[in-house]
């Protein structure tokens, strides 16, 4: 029973240990950045980009977002799930008339240094599609995944 307890204690040590070596490798400066542009945000989940970047998800409002951050603390942009019924008038007209029988499969509402936009990604007649569009609904880019590529043209 001794063994039990002393194996179970130094797992949970273990586990501790690791998690805030995990907390301890998100940079100064990104945490610095993050706290002055989101001050109040608890419950922050970090995770380091294959580019290097750190990338913070958490909840604000009731609503979901990630952040994006260089090393050096630099802030990139801000993702936040957004629902269709969000989007501007103007660009449900736009997916009606052209895109015909189009499924929204996410929506997300990106502000960056530059300004904000939506990123929608559609489905029409068995094809994806990526549109960026401006805060007025209009389409500033679409772009059509390619299958062969699995990624998009």
């Amino acid at each position: 029973m001794k063994k039990v307890i002393m194996v179970l204690g130094a797992m949970c040590l273990l586990v501790m240990n690791t998690f805030a070596q995990e907390i301890q490798e998100v940079p100064a400066e990104v945490l610095k950045a993050f706290e002055g542009k989101y001050a109040a945000v608890k419950g922050i989940v970090w995770d380091q980009e294959d580019d290097g970047n750190w990338e913070a998800e958490f909840k604000m409002n009731n609503q979901e977002f990630s952040a994006l951050f260089t090393e050096d603390g630099v802030w990139v942009e801000t993702e936040q799930e957004v629902t269709t019924k969000e989007l501007p008038a103007s660009l449900t007209t736009m997916l009606d008339t052209e895109m015909a029988g189009y499924t929204i499969d996410d929506v997300d509402l990106i502000e960056t240094p530059k300004g904000k936009f939506y990123r929608i990604e559609v489905e029409v007649d068995g094809k994806e599609y990526k549109l960026k569009a401006d805060m007025d609904g209009k389409v500033i880019n679409k772009k059509m995944r390619d299958e062969n590529k699995n990624g998009l043209k």
